[in-house]
């Protein structure tokens, strides 16, 4: 499966429909998905006030739950303002196994929790992020829980943070 070349912008909280926006922009979601790229993609000025101890808003571009072989490269995502785990990264049980998230520009991605930039939470095995630029974002690279992560040749600045990592095996 390939999603390219799409622009998704301008997504906000309903507040008079009582609704928050979750999950806008690119997501791919509890189902086990094999062998997808997603590239030349612009996801932009999106805000949520959605709060949760236990879940993400997943603004940007976003990958839950056991895919394999996953590549998110050549994206612009900017000027998003959300919960958790925003930005272009993937979150939940074990959700990628060789995934690789390469040559993407990120700016402006706040978050209140974590994330914010390029995140793995919970991450499979022999993951990369490469030659991303990450700039003026709560965090720009967050690599957590994963084995064999390999996080390379990436361009952060005037982040919160810079790189955090914690895990197993894993190469910065």
């Amino acid at each position: 499966m390939n999603v390219t070349g799409n622009i998704f912008t301008g997504f906000r909280d309903d507040p008079a429909n009582n609704r928050l926006l979750r999950f806008a922009g690119i997501h791919l979601f509890r189902s086990p998905i094999s062998n997808v790229t997603i590239s030349g993609n612009l996801v932009a000025d999106m805000v949520s006030s959605y709060e949760s101890d236990t879940a993400a808003t997943g603004l940007g571009i976003s990958v839950m739950e056991s895919n394999t072989n996953v590549v998110i490269e050549n994206n612009t995502v900017a000027d998003i303002t959300g919960w958790r785990d925003d930005g272009i990264g993937f979150a939940g049980a074990k959700t990628a196994d060789t995934a690789v998230i390469r040559g993407n520009r990120i700016a402006n991605v706040i978050t209140q929790n974590e994330g914010g930039g390029v995140f793995f939470e919970h991450a499979g095995t022999g993951c990369t992020i490469e030659n991303n630029i990450v700039t003026d974002s709560t965090c720009g690279v967050d690599c957590e829980t994963g084995t064999g992560a390999t996080v390379v040749n990436n361009t952060l600045y005037a982040n919160d943070r810079g790189i955090v990592v914690s895990g197993t095996d894993n190469t910065v």
